[in-house]
């Protein structure tokens, strides 16, 4: 973990204004496996499109991987993938109907759908390294 710390260090001394005291704290409860554009957005204390320009960057250097979630209506994520196009066309998942859990099927292309990124530890490890 000591490497994404780095990382984001590194991204937030980039930026102007006054690190947050509590961001430490903050970077060793980011999931680098999935985190959205407003944790980006709040860590490093900017706008959402000064975030996805830094989020855009990451991705085109390899260092943060895209991918989307699909939601069904209650909000829970029914399938992950690295782009839309390859999201599966129905998702079946587990609902309590009438008390009692029954298969739903959902067409894909109807649900919600949220853009996710995750840390490539290989191309952060490569970062910490080069800036140790």
């Amino acid at each position: 973990m000591k490497w994404l710390q780095r990382f984001w260090t590194q991204i937030r001394d980039l930026m102007p204004g006054t690190p947050s005291s509590e961001l430490e704290s903050v970077l060793a409860r980011l999931n680098p496996e999935r985190f959205y554009l407003e944790n980006v957005r709040s860590l490093l204390g900017v706008s959402p499109s000064v975030a996805q320009s830094i989020i855009d960057t990451a991705v085109r250097q390899g260092v943060f991987r895209h991918g989307i979630q699909a939601l069904t209506p209650e909000g829970t994520g029914a399938a992950t993938a690295p782009s839309e196009a390859e999201l599966p066309a129905t998702v079946t998942v587990w609902k309590e109907v009438d008390g009692h859990p029954e298969e739903v099927a959902y067409d894909t292309a109807t649900l919600r759908k949220v853009d996710f990124y995750s840390l490539d530890p290989k191309a952060a490890s490569r970062l910490y390294t080069r800036s140790a």
